[in-house]
């Protein structure tokens, strides 16, 4: 057993490592900023990567789609700040810190919740239709 959780661990190590290789061959900077969002990507990657392996397509779909709201929410953190400079310039570092939290928060928690409302309802058509 130890050697399959040390075997995991090296594989997990290199997959992250060759997808922060592509990351910054991709940017051409291997500077410092570029070195963490590279282990940041790599990461993420690696998790998707664990999930496919797995033959788990559906929890693979899951963490694809929980990656896509939180790549996009620093467009919807630019448009958040956008309407509090418009509305309230003055109290604008306390509108942003809270903006900040909101942006990525919120979408993700829909998220979470929409698939946890799509697993009840499917659970309960599976209780109907086996009674039925």
């Amino acid at each position: 057993m130890r050697e399959l959780f040390s075997s995991c661990w090296i594989r997990l190590y290199l997959t992250v490592n060759r997808s922060k290789q592509i990351y910054e061959d991709l940017t051409g900077d291997g500077s410092k900023l570029s070195s963490d969002a590279g282990h940041r990507v790599g990461l993420a990657l690696a998790a998707g990567v664990w999930w496919i392996r797995q033959r788990n397509i559906k929890g693979h779909a899951r963490w694809m789609a929980q990656m896509v709201v939180l790549t996009l929410s620093p467009v919807l953190l630019r448009l958040m700040a956008a309407v509090v400079v418009m509305n309230w310039p003055r109290d604008f570092n306390f509108y942003y810190a809270v903006i900040a939290w909101v942006c990525w928060l919120v979408p993700l928690l829909a998220l979470r919740l929409w698939y946890w409302w799509r697993d009840w309802v499917r659970g309960l058509e599976r209780a109907a239709a086996a009674q039925g």
